[in-house]
């Protein structure tokens, strides 16, 4: 029996390449192997990890430390650090956008006597007609001479990505300000709700704690999602629910999308938390405060908050608690009272409070005592004082918890 044997033969650049070369040929194989299962079925492109030198950024210099990615057609392409990837950009460009595109072109080289198909890549900041690839892959922006990162939407496999060290940044800030929202006035009037919500920031927290240390092995919808539930949960619980078009999460815009539903979620807090505290507005010679929110009414300990002004004295300090005779504006009319004595105030120690939103210049901080004269502010929803010496250098607050 004859047994015969077919050997495909190619030819590059007048180079024979025969099947032991092709074997070897290609220096991705291994890098493929370990990152086959990043790419979903429907995507056809996507970056697995893109890391820059951040400090390089401040110099006009554009340094790539390390970049796989999937290119159209799922062709695998990696960056093998045996040569500097890295572009110069001029800081005195007319233009304030700068993108950045990868260039790559095929090349036969011969190593150790063996021939390769090599990747060659190369960076510009316009697309290159005489290569086999050109692709942006990021964008910035020039500020005062240096580059400035901004969100560019390609397809994002992992967390391994240059830009997420400013939206961990912002995620991490979103859940200590979720953990005050929930105490100081979700709780206050959605205890169950509140419940559910502990859970989720707990679980958030652990999530990103650990996608921080993780990035190759975690991954842009699943830190969505979880962000995504909490604030489902916040919007579903407020008084007046506003329509609001839902954020769904794009494979193909997946920073956009994460960055988005975490502003989202910390002006939601922020809007929420500034109930907490309602200012005395000035009218002639009175201060004013009134339209309280409905947390106010379910809130079990209520504070009156002192912040000195910027244009204030340094040396001015309020030091007389008996200036101040809070009253209600009416008083209910449907009730006789016999005196405007105003609301007791207890003096408070400023470390003692916590509270979501935090003011520099806090001059003195008191517990009002409930009694009759704070049923009248109840009743009437509104709270007044009359203007005294030295009250044109303080702002004036009530806050509740």
């Amino acid at each position: 029996m004859i047994l015969m044997f077919l050997e495909r033969i190619y030819w590059e650049d007048g180079l024979r390449l025969d099947s032991d070369i092709l074997d070897k040929s290609n220096l991705s194989v291994l890098e493929r192997l370990s990152t086959a299962s990043y790419l979903p079925a429907n995507l056809n492109k996507g970056i697995v990890s893109f890391d820059l030198d951040v400090e390089s950024l401040q110099t006009g210099l554009i340094l790539i430390k390390d970049l796989k990615l999937y290119l159209d057609e799922k062709n695998f392409v990696f960056y093998d650090k045996s040569y500097p990837l890295s572009l110069q950009i001029m800081t005195d460009k007319l233009s304030d956008e700068i993108p950045l595109f990868l260039n790559i072109r095929e090349k036969v080289i011969e190593k150790n006597g063996i021939k390769y198909i090599y990747n060659q890549l190369s960076l510009s900041l316009e697309h290159s007609y005489g290569f086999k690839h050109s692709i942006q892959i990021a964008l910035f922006r020039l500020d005062r001479g240096r580059l400035v990162p901004e969100i560019y939407d390609f397809p994002l496999l992992t967390l391994n990505h240059y830009y997420l060290g400013d939206i961990f940044v912002k995620l991490n800030r979103t859940v200590s300000e979720l953990k005050s929202f929930n105490r100081f006035v979700f709780s206050a009037s959605r205890s169950y709700a509140s419940i559910l919500l502990v859970f989720l920031i707990n679980k958030l927290e652990r999530e990103l704690k650990f996608a921080e240390s993780n990035r190759a092995n975690s991954y842009p919808k699943q830190i969505f999602d979880l962000i995504d539930d909490i604030y489902s949960l916040i919007q579903l619980n407020l008084d007046k629910v506003e329509e609001l078009d839902s954020i769904e999460f794009d494979f193909q815009k997946p920073l956009t999308k994460l960055n988005l539903l975490a502003d989202r979620l910390l002006t939601l807090c922020e809007y929420r938390k500034i109930n907490n505290f309602i200012r005395f507005e000035l009218h002639g010679k009175k201060y004013i405060c009134e339209s309280f929110p409905e947390e106010f009414f379910v809130a079990t300990r209520y504070y009156l908050f002192l912040k000195r002004k910027a244009t204030a004295p340094a040396n001015v300090r309020f030091e007389n608690k008996n200036a101040l005779r809070i009253t209600s504006i009416s008083r209910n009319k449907n009730i006789v009272a016999l005196s405007l004595s105003g609301v007791k105030l207890v003096d408070v120690e400023c470390s003692m409070i916590n509270f979501t939103t935090r003011f520099d210049n806090i001059d003195a901080i008191y517990e009002i005592q409930k009694g009759s004269e704070w049923d009248f502010i109840l009743a009437d929803s509104s709270a007044v004082f009359t203007a005294f010496e030295g009250s044109e250098n303080f702002d004036f607050f009530i806050a509740f918890s």
